[in-house]
């Protein structure tokens, strides 16, 4: 279950797919599709791939922290500004519904370590035309075996465009929940990650979603990527430490903390450095 593996096989998936036409675009779709990757090295690092790990980190961290504002996370990625339906925030952003809901997920871990109703729904109920309608339906987790594992269940799921980033973004989340489990006393490591997605697809004709089956292509048969050390859950205080450490990172900030020290981020420009602090305040 090693992430680039994982990705590479799942690409070659989407080639034998079926056909359709969504929204006016041709894409290649598995049904009820799923994936699972090791929560503790959830970043693909295909070369090939050309994954922005700056908006990795930043889009993590933003969800975690309970964000849906655009002036927070544009500084990272340009053209997510085009997500928003007034230019200021996301309707169908993650973190407020996270942060919402990670008291009552932590109260049922303490209640009974081996709850089956660590849920959180990210859906919205009958929600109104937008152009940010989530993709996430609902997140559970599950200890078990001394092993914190995450079920992410998705309406739509982009191979290309958002399979790397919410892989990374739920991975990032259940280590902070995982951390509140050590502080709770209890042995955890992280387990597996495992998203079921009811249409898995990638687009086959270039568009503004800016890739093509030839890139995809690229990616499967490229064998090149960074290697970087698992996550270490020692490393870390609490939730709000992995937080820190996740900005740190995608603004190019030193940190004493070994993990990802391998992607060498650097510091954005003076403009952008500016504007990404001060939405943080």
């Amino acid at each position: 279950m090693l992430v680039n593996d994982v990705y590479r096989g799942m690409l070659q998936k989407m080639f034998s797919g079926h056909s359709a036409t969504c929204r006016g675009h041709k894409i290649r779709e598995q049904l009820a599709y799923q994936t699972q990757i090791t929560m503790s090295n959830p970043l693909v690092s295909l070369t090939a791939r050309r994954l922005s790990v700056r908006f990795a980190l930043a889009e993590a961290a933003w969800i975690m922290s309970g964000d849906n504002r655009v002036a927070s996370i544009k500084p990272f990625n340009a053209r997510i500004e085009n997500f928003s339906d007034d230019g200021q925030y996301f309707f169908g952003a993650y973190g407020p519904r996270v942060v919402d809901q990670l008291p009552y997920v932590l109260r049922a871990f303490d209640k009974d370590l081996y709850t089956r109703q660590a849920v959180m729904t990210i859906w919205r109920p009958s929600p109104p035309d937008t152009k940010d309608t989530p993709c996430t339906v609902s997140v559970q987790w599950l200890y078990r075996d001394g092993f914190l594992h995450c079920l992410d269940t998705m309406r739509s799921s982009d191979a290309w465009l958002g399979v790397p980033y919410d892989w990374f973004n739920f991975s990032m989340l259940s280590a902070g929940i995982a951390l509140h489990l050590r502080n709770r006393g209890h042995a955890v490591q992280l387990g597996d990650l495992t998203l079921t997605a009811g249409s898995q697809h990638l687009y086959t004709e270039r568009t503004s979603f800016g890739y093509d089956l030839s890139d995809v292509s690229e990616v499967i048969k490229s064998g090149d990527e960074t290697v970087y050390n698992a996550i270490n859950l020692s490393e870390f205080e609490d939730y709000d430490d992995l937080v820190s450490h996740l900005w740190a990172k995608a603004l190019g900030r030193t940190t004493d903390k070994r993990w990802l020290r391998e992607f060498i981020i650097p510091p954005l420009n003076l403009i952008k450095f500016k504007e990404a602090l001060d939405a943080l305040r």
